[in-house]
């Protein structure tokens, strides 16, 4: 590939300088990554001398024939430049107050601008940071932008001895040098052997000897250098400890950040605008600058963990030119705003997963967003809502329609409605949204979609109901369908979606997304959406679901249960719970069989049934939780039931043991729960040995009498509890009541504890 850089107005670049801005630094090295790729690289503009080096050749030549053409931060190019002499061209920026220059030796040319974006070989311009793109796609909002960072060459990290409290500032003075002059003799006074030196790049030379002339005289310890060559620049600060920039001005990326902290120099900054991706560890400047101020030890602001050469792989050309050459070798390939993941894992290690599944597709994004998928026991929205009151219907021969809305498919419905909202907020054209269990089975063929004016596409679903043929062998028009683990929306289907205020009636979101094209044959109540979805599928899915409770939490019927309806308290209870427990019959349903030991029918079968199948669909069992005794267990929060079980022990449990016990004062007046199921079987746990618990007192829930032995024995009272199904038992944790668990010699032994603590 031949690729040529227009260097725009900048009068003495050529092959050897080392002179030059952060900006032109920038596209030398990308030009020399291209060249040691093996492509044929150009740069040209106001040259001062032809030459070639590191496989980068040096012209005056702005029409040397091209494949790509990178222009830099001046629209003049468009007709500088002949059009026949690239076949597309990208216009590289730098800067945000303005974004571009329109101006030509001297003359100013309006709106120059729309002819660079209107050209018909012009395919993006290219920002430096992810804040920068978002700044450049706010003020222009219809034209492509690529985000691409700066290039940034390897420095070796200095094993020269270290000044102590020495200060490089290395940018022009207008932008933050101010701020560190007016505390100096503070600083000086708190650490007499601070010292600053101040570098400005070439053209901030003449601002500084205007305004910063008098420093040389006024102050102590401030030394000024000047502009310095690049070699010069890394050997001077060398031995330097920190890199001083208090600067309030809106880094797009930053080039001098990224050195300083290759060669292992501290940045006291303020974490702002690109410098929030730029810079790795640092020391807050205004935290700094008060812990000097105070005579403390500022050092401990600072996690110094970082590596130079972390900072350098994030910057490293080669890998900088390769995203671009792979931007470009994937023409065919579509081209969309965003990709949405719902998921409940939004770790770093979640998104390298989800990405590097989600790059099968060879679809490509211009943002990648892991979105934190909405609870539905415990829903947390910044908009109003409410459930289709209609949605059970009686006696319909479809289980499906004769039961609640289960919370899964409200929290799955809501967080999908949430990525709507948040892209019609970004203005996206087209998004993609996946569900976390999503697989990718093939690439998707782009340049068939683009014939048709879609507002959906599934990429995956369950066919329901039958299809409409157009006559193309990739696509078709759906049929009512289910599943949205996999679909597209173009930007008259995030309005079209957007406009059918979902949010009033939320139902399962497979069900409304299909009744926004087609009707369900087997309700007729839903005919109240609009069908105004112009819907398209591929004929064969690319992207299907691993589908199950271990994998995934965000499919509509991921941990499905009524389990976790506890927002009805009494309809629960009446669910779940023994009437005479309801009822807080204590008295009638309380027994002692030891002294101090509560024993009582709470559940009922199906209760105890339902967290059993949970825990094993969940599957996160483990030994590793206790240290002195531990059991092959897991935390019922792992399947989200921690919720609807401290309900049940604050509404019943908690004033039983308060009155039984006779707890009265402030310490006994809230308690917190450490609740969990333990798994016992012959060959992996089959018994406790005798212990205490870590609590003030505990109950122990009998789920299942599918085993033979088990039991809970007490040593001192030399007596076994061992109940029936939904039989609870109470006891002291400590010192009065030392207990195990009595081995289980057949089947599997299930048992709901809980830990209950004081909290004062």
């Amino acid at each position: 590939m031949i690729i040529k850089f227009y260097v725009g107005y900048y009068s003495q670049f050529h092959a050897s300088g080392d002179n030059f801005a952060g900006t032109e630094w920038a596209l030398r090295h990308l030009a020399e990554a291209f060249a040691s790729l093996g492509h044929e690289v150009y740069i040209t503009g106001e040259i001062v001398q032809e030459n070639a080096l590191n496989g980068v050749i040096y012209t005056k030549d702005y029409n040397v024939g091209s494949d790509i053409l990178i222009a830099l931060n001046y629209t003049h190019y468009i007709d500088l430049i002949s059009e026949n002499s690239y076949d597309k061209s990208y216009f590289w920026i730098h800067n945000t107050d303005p974004f571009f220059y329109n101006f030509y030796k001297g003359e100013d040319i309006d709106n120059l601008q729309d002819k660079v974006f209107n050209h018909p070989k012009f395919e993006s311009v290219i920002c430096v940071s992810k804040y920068h793109k978002g700044e450049f796609d706010k003020h222009f909002p219809n034209v492509p932008s690529i985000m691409l960072y700066n290039a940034v060459k390897h420095i070796e990290k200095s094993d020269k001895l270290i000044i102590d409290d020495s200060y490089i500032y290395i940018s022009h003075a207008e932008r933050g040098l101010r701020e560190i002059l007016i505390h100096w003799r503070q600083i000086l006074y708190h650490r007499p052997q601070s010292s600053l030196y101040i570098v400005t790049p070439k053209y901030g030379e003449k601002f500084y000897e205007k305004h910063f002339s008098y420093v040389k005289s006024t102050y102590k310890n401030v030394y000024y250098h000047g502009s310095m060559s690049k070699d010069a620049l890394i050997t001077f600060a060398s031995n330097k400890k920190y890199w001083l920039y208090p600067s309030n001005y809106d880094e797009t990326f930053c080039v001098s950040a990224v050195e300083m902290q290759m060669l292992g120099l501290i940045p006291i900054t303020r974490l702002r605008a690109g410098l929030k991706e730029t810079i790795f560890n640092y020391i807050d400047f205004d935290s700094w600058l008060s812990c000097v101020l105070s005579n403390d030890n500022f050092k401990m602001l600072t996690n110094s963990s970082t590596s130079h050469l972390n900072v350098y792989d994030a910057f490293n050309p080669k890998d900088i030119a390769k995203n671009f050459i792979n931007i470009n070798v994937m023409e065919n390939k579509l081209k969309i705003d965003a990709v949405y993941v719902i998921t409940f894992d939004v770790s770093d290690e979640a998104i390298n997963r989800y990405t590097a599944e989600f790059n099968k597709l060879g679809i490509i994004p211009g943002e990648f967003h892991l979105f934190k998928a909405i609870d539905g026991r415990n829903v947390k929205v910044d908009f109003d809502w409410s459930l289709y009151s209609s949605w059970k219907i009686d006696n319909h021969s479809n289980s499906y329609y004769n039961r609640d809305i289960l919370p899964g498919e409200i929290g799955c419905a809501l967080s999908h409605l949430s990525v709507w909202k948040d892209a019609k907020k970004k203005n996206y054209d087209s998004i993609l949204i996946l569900e976390d269990d999503f697989k990718v089975n093939g690439e998707f063929p782009a340049k068939e979609i683009a014939l048709y004016d879609w507002g959906l596409l599934y990429l995956g679903r369950q066919k329901i109901g039958g299809d409409i043929d157009i006559q193309n062998e990739l696509y078709i028009h759906p049929g009512y369908s289910w599943l949205s683990h996999a679909y597209m929306l173009s930007k008259v289907g995030i309005q079209r979606i957007i406009e059918q205020n979902f949010e009033k009636y939320i139902l399962p979101v497979d069900d409304f997304i299909a009744s926004t094209y087609s009707n369900n044959n087997e309700r007729s109540d839903l005919t109240f959406i609009w069908k105004d979805m112009n819907a398209y599928s591929l004929k064969e899915s690319i992207v299907s679901q691993t589908s199950n409770a271990k994998t995934s939490k965000t499919s509509s019927n991921s941990f499905a249960s009524n389990i976790y309806l506890t927002k009805d308290v009494d309809k629960w209870s009446s669910m779940y719970i023994n009437p005479a427990l309801k009822n807080k019959e204590y008295d009638l349903i309380v027994d002692e069989p030891i002294p101090d030991v509560l024993h009582l029918h709470a559940f009922k079968k199906e209760f105890c049934n339902e967290v059993i199948r949970l825990a094993e669909e969940c599957g996160k069992w483990t030994k590793d939780r206790h240290y002195y005794y531990p059991t092959h267990d897991m935390l019922i929060n792992e399947f989200q039931l921690h919720d609807a079980y401290d309900m049940f022990l604050n509404t019943y449990i908690y004033p039983l043991v308060k009155s039984n016990f006779v707890l009265t004062g402030d310490k006994w007046k809230k308690f917190s729960s450490e609740n969990f199921i333990i798994k016992y079987t012959p060959e992996n746990q089959g018994h406790l040995s005798l212990h205490h618990d870590d609590s003030a007192f505990s109950t122990v829930l009998t789920l299942n009498d599918e085993y033979e032995g088990g039991g809970t024995w007490f040593s001192k009272q030399k007596k076994l509890v061992k109940g029936e199904v939904g039989e609870l038992t109470i006891h002291p944790g400590q010192i009065t009541h030392r207990h195990g668990a009595r081995p289980v010699t057949s089947g599997v032994r299930y048992v709901l504890v809980s830990f209950i603590r004081q909290v004062y």
